[in-house]
């Protein structure tokens, strides 16, 4: 029997403790320690949840305008379009690096001509290859 349980949201509470050192002379400076690395720092969104909106987004093709809607819906939860868009931003800024060495690796091939699709010559083979170039990074 396949059965389904809906997704759960929570709010996560970390607490991090603060310390002093009571023999040092200034009187001990408060620390604490640092938190882990986020995709967006200081918001209101965990990982799991903006890999989640960036899931729906871009596989699933469900605009942030409709996930909003979902989620206030389905969960009672009221989020912002432009918090679900700083998310999806941010996210996008830490994928440059990876849209550079695709567009580094896309551009080593030479080609020859385009008219929707392009002949593209592939260094050591004799046969050329197709192309079509409707990637745009």
């Amino acid at each position: 029997m396949l059965e389904i349980e809906p997704a759960r949201y929570f709010v996560r509470v970390i607490k991090r403790e603060k310390l002093a050192c009571h023999k040092c002379p200034e009187g001990g400076v408060v620390t604490a320690a640092a938190a882990g690395p986020k995709i967006v720092e200081k918001g209101k969104l965990s990982d799991a949840v903006v890999v989640d909106v960036l899931i729906k987004k871009y596989l699933s093709h469900l605009p942030l305008y409709r996930q909003a809607a979902d989620l206030h819906r389905d969960h009672g939860i009221d989020l912002s379009r432009s918090t679900l868009n700083a998310a999806v931003m941010v996210a996008g800024e830490l994928l440059l690096p990876v849209a550079a060495v695709v567009t580094a690796g896309v551009h080593q091939f030479c080609i020859r001509r385009c008219t929707g699709r392009c002949t593209v010559h592939r260094p050591r083979q004799r046969t050329p290859g197709l192309f079509f170039p409707r990637l745009f990074l």
